[in-house]
């Protein structure tokens, strides 16, 4: 039960659908309240009198219900399972950014700046940032590049190599984690949407 309290109301009114108003000593007292069923109050500036005006479940006019935002909800469980990811990942010393490089690097294959933030999103100066702190931790390799001496040919070392090695088992684990309970038809659903809501903002920076 959500009990809600108006001071100054000059009336009182009993509404059948579930709900109580009770006046008394200049406060109105409405019981049974629940924010799902859409019940919105205002006070008329003039008269004092409380107006109620019922309205669908989602919300209209100035007031709307947060669950009900899609931009909210998939923050919400952004920052969720990115902190999930955190926790998976730090007893090997890598963040899920610097997972998102090493996943992509391989110790053959060359790849350069550029091609690497395309790969993972990012702008190239946070990723050269992410570059030297891999280089610091011996995960990656740096080689001059003889066509073009502003840039490098970026390979994972061996032990960004044995580093990703374990690590695609326990991404896969997280994955399969945060998924339970979901069809693989459903998962697939979800990640088509996912896509189709990042095409929608892909060019509001």
């Amino acid at each position: 039960m959500l009990c809600t309290k108006f001071r100054y109301v000059l009336t009182w009114e009993y509404i059948t659908d579930g709900l109580k108003f009770h006046y008394s000593q200049h406060q109105l007292v409405i019981s049974h309240y629940n924010v799902q069923s859409g019940i919105r109050l205002t006070v008329d500036s003039t008269s004092r009198m409380i107006q109620t005006k019922l309205l669908s479940e989602k919300w209209r006019g100035d007031t709307m219900n947060l669950h009900q935002l899609t931009g909210f909800l998939v923050h919400r469980t952004d920052v969720k399972m990115t902190n999930y990811f955190m926790r998976t990942l730090r007893p090997y010393d890598i963040t899920p950014d610097q997972w998102g490089i090493i996943s992509i690097l391989d110790t053959e294959r060359a790849v350069n700046q550029k091609q690497l933030a395309e790969a993972i999103d990012r702008d190239q100066t946070t990723v050269v940032r992410m570059i030297h702190s891999l280089e610091r931790k011996e995960m990656i390799k740096k080689v001059a590049n003889l066509e073009d001496k502003r840039s490098h040919h970026l390979y994972l070392s061996t032990k960004g190599a044995d580093i990703k090695k374990k690590l695609l088992t326990t991404v896969q684990e997280a994955h399969d984690y945060v998924t339970r309970g979901f069809t693989v038809e459903e998962i697939e659903q979800l990640q088509s949407f996912l896509n189709r809501l990042y095409i929608n903002v892909m060019d509001e920076e």
